[in-house]
């Protein structure tokens, strides 16, 4: 007997009534997860989520059935009628597992969810089966029995009490699993921040503490009944929350839609006037255009196709099988096309019997694009074709004319014969473009006339002709030539009434030269003359191009690019040819090798484009005044040559002195660059052919040692080679290998020279730079520092320094060692010089993380000559930065004193040449007026080379502070230098 057939009894009373609350509740949760259920199929049929909507549709049937089931199964009044009621809710179970297993893999974005709908399935038919088999459903085996129960709240209810076998375990385990599932896709949510991750992951512990609570009742440690279905309502609370922001968005999208609508209606407007206006492009275009699909047939085609092709086509026709698409083979490039997606370009000539009036062949373009349809898919192709027979023409006659050109024979003269033949004209010639001051004029590279090639043929008679032609233009004269140019003879002669000329154009439009075609009659007729003539312009001018690189190229191989003088290589020809004309005429030669002073510090203090400019100008002045009687080269480098060649065998001593002097005083006067006054000097190498060298080899590298000499002997003089040279030279390049091995073995070590006040304390040192041979032993700085400059290597050991006494710096910071001064590290001309000296300097004081004032730089005059404004920027920008500049060796160049007034210098250090003269009447006023000085110009000064207490205490008269020099410590390697330095601040520490 059904609840509600109880419920009519005569028993019934509103007390009953009010006790019945768990029949109700499940009918109530039922009924409203069966609503829930039905809105979302109903959302799922309009096309909100459709998927997850129809698993969650049929997931709150499944529950809403279970909900139903257990309401029948507590309410049941017999056996019979639980044992259905289990049977029921065990079938609502099965279908509850594969549709939450397959809904919770949507909602959540599980990649498996086929697979896991797939097993919840099996699992699903399994408990059916097994339910179907068990007389008393799956929950229970071996006898049992149904009895009534009473609720706390005094509600009776029925149930079946009995044994739980393996098949009831089995579901708690199906739930225990599921469980896990939604834990992991819970956790899978929150992980990836989803904002439904806290409801579901809420909804996961209700659902399964219900689940929990219904063991608890199955193990009969609770008498009452299971709530599972009841925390089903959580996820319908969360999936209908879900639903309603859909909703709300949807109306939201459609307020916006409408909007959008009327947009799109007015952009539907403007889009139908642009389709109509595409229309007629194409209707109007004077090119065929047809649409044909993927079977042949034809679509549509526009006004061209129907006017040009000779066929009658209709609308349907299959081109697959007419002429000329067949012979086109349009069937496979349509194939090919649509699967490609890419667009075909063919070319094809096509019979005069496939054209409407037509008497001729025609070469036509086809393009084959693809045409997408309503499905997004290719399903036709759009054909154009293009007339292009006029096109065609020209590029064969290119073709010929390339053709002729390749044979032998001169380029141009087979050019003008091709031309000739190929428009029948009169005279066809050449000509090449040479602009000069009075506008330029044409040099006749080939002329033809009748077929025939002419010789001495000249434009100057002619220049009025080709006018417009020399400024970028295609004259044409049709008719009435000879009259124009009644006292032209040569059109007179010949009664030439047509004229065309064309110029030619370089690859940045310049004008390079001009073809021009000459006839007895008009040219008018030939309307394609003029692109087939552009065409065979661009092919002669890119030939002149090419002839003109060659020539470049010829000269860039002997004739250097900065002085367009002979460069080096044309130097050693000139050589083998003075060496071969002295040897066979009894003649002599004298080479002199010119070495410009001083350029590595131009070069680097102003720059490479300054440092070209000097030596272009140089090689002007070389040029303008010896050319005549010398050839004149660079050699490379700062380094130049000349060689004069005598027909006398006797060369005097007076001779080479006169010719080398006025190299020397024409290269000693300043350069004038814009505003800046630039002097240089030069030192020369003198050598006599073949006295001292009669092959290449020798002469340039005796030369060189001679050249070497000079430079030694003080700049800006000269030196004639002699055998003992090579001695020294040799020493010299030994010198300049050992250095390069020397930087890499690290054979370099700093010694530090202690400087002192007038007590004798230590307040600084000068870091000096000492070179250990390994076989040689030490090698004095005099030796290897100008080999360095000379070699650049000056710039690596300079760095080294730098490097070596920053680690120092550091060292000594880390051993505490106390305080005492400044280091001072000597600049050479050729690093101060350089651009980064500064950028260089800064970065590896901050690189070693130096205090500025341990650091201090000293400049040698000669470092801060030239660019006066620059050394201005770089002193101050070593002053700001907090590192001292001292000015070193002062008094021994000619302008110090106006240095030290217009440069932000620190101080300065008395060169030792005046200490040693001391005592001398001539030197010791000049000391002392240096102190004075120091002292009004608030300077540092530094007595260097003090090697006596009688130097030291006359310096002390006189003012002097600071000391430097043998007398208090010679230069030391570091550790015997900190020792000396602990010592010293011992001994000084109490005065």
């Amino acid at each position: 007997m059904s609840k509600f057939a109880f419920a009519l009894t005569p028993s019934f009373s509103f007390q009953r009534l009010f006790m019945q609350i768990a029949d109700p509740l499940f009918y109530i949760s039922g009924g409203f997860i069966a609503f829930a259920g039905l809105m979302a199929f109903l959302l799922a049929r309009v096309g909100f989520s459709p998927r997850l909507f129809s698993y969650f549709a049929l997931l709150c049937g499944a529950i809403a059935s279970f909900q139903f089931a257990t309401a029948a199964y507590l309410a049941a009044n017999s056996f019979s009628s639980a044992v259905a009621a289990l049977h029921w809710q065990t079938a609502s179970l099965a279908f509850v597992i594969p549709l939450g297993v397959g809904f919770v893999s949507l909602y959540t974005g599980f990649g498996h969810h086929r697979k896991a709908l797939s097993l919840g399935a099996v699992v699903g038919v399994a408990f059916l089966v097994l339910d179907h088999l068990s007389s008393a459903s799956i929950r229970f085996v071996g006898s049992v029995h149904f009895e009534t129960f009473v609720t706390p709240w005094g509600e009776s209810l029925h149930r079946i009490q009995g044994s739980m076998g393996w098949q009831g375990f089995s579901l708690y385990m199906v739930g225990v699993v599921f469980f896990l599932f939604c834990v992991q896709r819970g956790w899978a949510l929150w992980h990836n921040h989803d904002s439904r991750a806290l409801f579901f992951n809420s909804y996961v512990v209700i659902q399964f503490g219900s689940v929990a609570y219904g063991v608890v009742v199955d193990f009969g440690l609770a008498d009452s009944f299971k709530i599972i279905g009841f925390g089903f309502l959580v996820l319908v609370l969360l999936v209908t929350t879900s639903m309603m922001v859909e909703i709300r968005s949807l109306l939201a999208e459609l307020g916006t839609s409408k909007k959008q609508l009327n947009l799109e209606r007015s952009a539907s407007e403007v889009l139908k006037v642009n389709q109509q206006r595409l229309s007629q492009v194409v209707a109007l275009s004077p090119h065929s255009i047809q649409l044909v699909d993927t079977n042949g047939k034809l679509l549509q085609q526009n006004r061209t196709a129907g006017q040009l092709w000779g066929h009658t086509l209709q609308l349907g026709d299959n081109l697959f099988t007419l002429a000329p698409w067949r012979e086109l083979r349009l069937v496979e490039l349509v194939a090919s096309v649509i699967n490609r997606g890419e667009m075909l370009e063919r070319v094809l000539e096509v019979g005069a019997e496939s054209f409407r009036e037509c008497d001729h062949n025609r070469w036509v373009r086809f393009k084959i694009f693809p045409v997408v349809g309503r499905l997004g898919r290719r399903d036709s192709v759009t054909l154009i074709a293009e007339d292009i027979t006029r096109e065609q023409s020209v590029e064969n006659t290119l073709k010929t004319l390339a053709a002729g050109a390749a044979g032998n024979g001169d380029f141009f003269e087979l050019i003008c014969a091709q031309v000739q033949q190929m428009f029948h004209a009169k005279c066809v010639f050449l000509a090449q473009y040479n602009p000069d001051d009075d506008g330029g004029s044409f040099e006749t590279l080939a002329a033809n006339l009748g077929g025939k090639p002419m010789e001495d043929f000249s434009l100057a008679a002619h220049t009025g002709l080709l006018e417009e032609v020399f400024q970028g233009y295609t004259a044409k004269i049709n008719g009435g030539l000879s009259a124009r140019y009644p006292a032209d003879a040569f059109i007179q002669t010949y009664e030439l009434e047509s004229f065309m000329g064309i110029p030619l154009y370089d690859d940045l439009a310049q004008v390079i030269g001009c073809m021009a075609i000459l006839n007895d009659r008009s040219m008018e007729s030939r309307t394609d003359i003029q692109p087939i003539l552009a065409l065979i312009a661009d092919r002669i001018a890119a030939e002149m191009q090419r002839l003109d690189a060659e020539s470049r190229v010829r000269r860039m191989a002997y004739e250097d690019y900065v002085t367009r003088l002979p460069n080096r290589a044309s130097l050693h020809e000139h050589l083998a040819k003075v060496v071969r004309d002295c040897a066979a005429n009894d003649w002599g030669a004298t080479a002199f090798f010119l070495d410009l002073d001083h350029f590595k510090t131009i070069n680097e203090a102003l720059g490479h484009d300054v440092g070209d400019e000097v030596l272009r100008l140089v090689g002007l002045r070389l040029r303008d005044h010896f050319a005549d009687s010398c050839f004149v080269a660079r050699a490379g480098g700062d380094e130049f040559v000349l060689v004069q060649t005598s027909q006398s065998s006797d060369i005097s001593a007076l001779s080479i002195d006169v010719q080398a002097n006025k190299v020397i005083n024409l290269l000693s006067k300043p350069i004038m660059l814009g505003e800046r006054t630039i002097s240089i000097g030069t030192s020369v190498g003198v050598i006599m052919i073949p006295k001292h060298g009669n092959t290449i080899l020798d002469i340039m590298r005796r030369g060189d040692s001679a050249l070497f000499k000079a430079k030694q002997a003080g700049r800006n003089c000269y030196a004639v080679y002699d055998p003992r040279m090579q001695k020294s030279i040799e020493e010299r390049m030994q010198v300049e290998k050992g250095l390069r091995i020397a930087l890499e073995q690290n054979q370099f070590g700093i010694f530090y020279q202690p400087k002192v006040d007038a007590s004798g304390r230590v307040v600084g040192a000068e870091g000096l730079v000492r070179w250990s041979h390994p076989e040689h032993g030490f090698i004095s700085p005099s030796v290897f520092i100008p080999v360095a400059e000379e070699t650049g290597l000056i710039h690596l050991i300079g760095e080294w320094i730098m490097e070596a006494i920053a680690g120092d710096l550091v060292r000594w910071q880390d051993m505490k060692i106390e305080p005492f001064g400044d280091i001072a590290i000597n600049i050479s001309a050729w690093q101060f010089g350089r651009a980064d000296f500064i950028e260089k300097t800064l970065a590896g004081i901050r690189l070693n993380n130096i205090r500025v004032e341990q650091l201090s730089i000293e400049v040698t005059e000669t470092a801060i000559l030239g660019d006066m404004g620059t050394t201005r920027v770089k002193l101050n920008q070593l002053r700001n930065a907090g590192i001292s500049v001292m000015l070193d060796d002062f008094g021994t160049g000619y302008s110090s004193l106006a240095y030290l007034k217009d440069l932000p210098l620190d101080g300065f250090k008395i060169d030792r040449t005046f200490v040693e003269g001391l005592g001398d009447a001539q030197a010791e006023p000049l000391v002392r007026s240096m102190l004075s000085i120091g002292k009004h110009m608030r300077l540092k000064v530094v007595a260097e080379g003090v090697e006596s207490k009688e130097q030291f205490d006359k310096l002390k008269a006189m003012g002097c502070k600071l000391f430097q020099g043998y007398l208090f410590a010679k230069p030391m390697p570091v550790d015997e230098f900190l020792m000396w330095v602990k010592n010293n601040l011992e001994e000084h520490r109490y005065e």
